[in-house]
């Protein structure tokens, strides 16, 4: 290749690159999150935002408002408006305006925004993990009915940045058996669970990779920016089907979505972190703090799900997330789902239920966020070790309803003494605490559930939710 032909696609990228961050202009251009069959966040001041030609005056007008509000795009060719909206309900229009151009946005409704993120487990579509033959029919049944009909879907399409992007690809659908089915079937289960209960529209937009690691996700100035972080900006951990630079998807999967009012975000993802157990809850903590910066309206709720069970290569490593993944209860507004009961084969990363995965973030949602009565929301939390002679006497949170453990003729839970070796131990429920001994352990000193790659759930609370694996010791453990 000679210098000329280099420089003139080097050429090539660069007017690209511009000319997707910055459009031609001439006529009013809105963001693809704007447009027909949009839900935008009840009872919120919200953005509407855009481009046009530069000193362009710019009117919107909202069906629900009686007066037009108007802005003058900047000599950068942008315009941004802020505008109230009422409580839930619709459909509504909104008319904007320039100099000689108008667009019509019809069938917009208001209600709540929720973001869907993460990695395969967010990304795998219900087509994808075998359409809805996998569930009972009144699952699909409910969509053809029409019972979702104020359930719209947004998918953000895949992309790559190494610069902050200003828009995305994708648009505004509503739900029914088609657009439900190439959805993310995680994000699908939250949103119409949150439909059914809350009896208000809900606005899906679901923005996720699979095999991406939290880095990928979090700004590259935020990473940065922490000392114990700095390990991400120049570890690579992708592969050649999907994107492993640090930054890359947040500045063009999350970025462009920060002008669009929004109630929370649900995550899925760890899987590909799991060699990062140390780090994942800062890595979290500064990813989660970054999003809620850029979206400006605080500490926003925040629920993930916990990796399922799976027969990983590496020892423990997925033991080590999953405590990795509990840790970050401690980062504020946030909540997770446990799903060591939903795999119908430890072989397979990507369980196929996702209805209940989905249902249980929507009870964090219902209960935290909306202040519903819904029952539990969490399954046992550990919180807890009392040593009392020669059992160790364990206590949780949510509890509710006491606690049971499955007889499947191995409780999951193990026992050491001062010599850090492991026995198969006994338990016995009292209420909401855990008595727990083994005829091998004079002196207990450290108590384990679940620890393993693919250990199951055995315990549960009254309401029938599991919890998650847990250690009372803090030892090292060889992962090769």
């Amino acid at each position: 290749m000679n210098k000329m032909t280099r420089i003139i696609i080097a050429g090539w990228f660069i007017l690209s690159a511009l000319q997707f961050q910055t459009p031609a202009f001439g006529a009013i251009k809105l963001p693809a999150l704007i447009g027909n069959n949009m839900v935008l966040q009840q009872n919120a001041a919200i953005n509407v935002w855009g481009w046009a030609d530069a000193g362009e005056k710019v009117s919107v007008k909202a069906s629900w408002l009686s007066e037009a509000t108007s802005v003058t795009t900047t000599i950068d060719g942008k315009w941004k408006t802020i505008i109230n909206t009422p409580a839930a309900g619709g459909p509504y229009t909104m008319t904007i305006s320039g100099r000689d151009y108008s667009i019509n946005i019809e069938n917009i409704l208001i209600g709540e925004v929720w973001v869907c993120s993460g990695q395969s487990n967010m990304d795998f579509t219900l087509r994808g993990i075998t359409g809805w033959s996998y569930y009972k029919p009144e699952v699909c049944n409910e969509v053809i009915r029409g019972d979702y009909a104020g359930v719209r879907l947004f998918t953000v399409q895949k992309d790559t940045s190494g610069v902050e992007r200003d828009d995305c690809k994708g648009n505004w659908l509503k739900a029914d058996t088609t657009t439900v089915n190439d959805f993310s079937a995680t994000a699908w289960f939250y949103g119409s669970s949150l439909s059914k209960k809350l009896g208000i529209p809900i606005g899906l937009i679901y923005t996720a990779w699979g095999g991406t690691a939290a880095e990928v996700w979090t700004p590259v100035a935020s990473l940065e920016a922490e000392p114990d972080l700095q390990y991400f900006i120049h570890h690579y951990s992708g592969f050649m089907w999907w994107p492993g630079t640090a930054g890359v998807l947040y500045n063009a999967m999350i970025h462009p979505l920060l002008n669009y009012t929004i109630k929370g975000a649900i995550w899925y993802q760890g899987e590909s972190n799991r060699l990062d157990s140390k780090l994942y809850p800062a890595l979290m903590n500064t990813m989660i703090t970054s999003w809620r910066k850029g979206w400006g309206i605080g500490d926003f709720p925040f629920y993930y799900v916990q990796i399922a069970p799976y027969t990983y290569m590496e020892h423990y490593v997925g033991a080590l997330t999953r405590e990795a993944q509990l840790k970050c209860l401690s980062i504020p507004n946030t909540g997770m789902v446990v799903t060591m009961d939903i795999t119908d084969d430890t072989a397979d990363i990507h369980p196929k239920n996702k209805l209940d995965v989905g249902k249980r973030l929507a009870l964090w949602a219902l209960t935290k966020t909306y202040g519903k009565s819904v029952g539990s929301f969490s399954g046992p939390v550990y919180q807890d070790c009392k040593i009392s002679g020669k059992y160790a006497i364990l206590e949780f949170l949510y509890a509710d309803g006491g606690l049971t453990i499955t007889k499947t003729g191995k409780n999951n839970f193990i026992i050491a003494g001062p010599d850090k070796v492991f026995y198969p131990a006994n338990v016995k429920i009292d209420g909401n605490k855990l008595l727990v001994t083994s005829p091998k352990v004079k002196h207990p000193v450290a108590i384990r559930y679940g620890f393993t790659n693919a250990s199951q759930s055995t315990l549960f609370n009254g309401a029938g939710l599991p919890a998650s694996s847990f250690r009372t010791d803090n030892w090292d453990i060889d992962i090769h």
